[in-house]
Parts: C-alpha cells; structure tokens; sequence
C-alpha cells in the first residue's frame, strides 16, 4: 500500500468512522456566538460607536465568525448524521485550513489596516475639531455656483 492511497483512504473514509473531536468544536461554536451577541445585542456597537474603523474591524469578525460557526454546526450535524460524502475528513480538514486562513486575514486587518484607518479618524476629528463650521447665514446668502447659473 503506497502514501498516497493511505491518505485517500484516511481522508474519504466512510461516515462510520471515529469523530472525536465534538466537544472543542461544539466550544468554537459557542464562543464565536457569545462574541457575535455581545457585540450585535449588547454593548460593543454603543462602546465603539464614535470610532468607525474599530466597529468596521468588529463587524467584519463578526461576521466572518458567524459564517465560520453556521459551516462548523452544519459539519458536525453531518458528520453525527453519517451522511455520505458530506461527511467525509477531508471536509474538516478544509474548514481547518479556510479557519486558519481567515484568521491570518484578520491578523492582517487588525494590525495592518486598522492603525491607518484610526489614525485616518483621528485626522478627521482634529480637522472637525479645529475648523469653523460654516454659517448657515452665509452659505444661503452665497452666490450661485457658475455651472447653476446657466
């Protein structure tokens, strides 16, 4: 028996084989959901709600978490269910793997984007800050822009 067909083997085997690893994903699951709650129903949006690029990072995990949660409930429904090809290792296997990929891209975002998106903010709120705001008196009384004179 070569490499290869026994790891085509271990991979496609039938759905009666041994799964053990239910409790960790089951815990997955409920952590990507508590933290999917907390952020959407109790306080993260209220916390966060003047700095956009923390609730555009938190939104995007979030929402990524909850995709990655609904694929891993599915998994293991058919994994429990014995359903043929569904059920198959190499499918958790890919969901490892996409999980880990997923998780790298938001390491990018957190320590890539969201520094430049919040010093980006900051900008914005020094300018507000120090710019008057326009009167309202005034900008009635302005002349018509030349495009709308025509």
């Amino acid at each position: 028996m070569d490499a290869w067909s026994a790891v085509r083997t271990y991979l496609f085997a039938p759905p009666g084989a041994a799964f053990n690893y239910y409790v960790p994903f089951i815990v997955g699951i409920g952590a990507i959901a508590v933290f999917v709650a907390y952020h959407y129903l109790l306080e993260a949006r209220r916390r966060f709600r003047n700095h956009r690029p923390v609730l555009q990072y938190l939104d995007g995990l979030a929402i990524w978490g909850s995709v990655l949660a609904v694929v891993a409930a599915i998994l293991l429904l058919v994994r429990h269910g014995d359903v043929p090809v569904l059920s198959w290792r190499i499918w958790l296997y890919l969901y490892v793997i996409v999980s880990a990929v997923v998780f790298l891209f938001q390491l990018g975002r957190l320590y890539g984007r969201l520094p430049r998106g919040l010093a980006a903010h900051d900008n914005d709120l020094l300018k507000r800050r120090y710019l008057p705001p326009a009167n309202q008196r005034q900008v009635a009384n302005a002349p018509k822009r030349a495009a709308a004179r025509r």
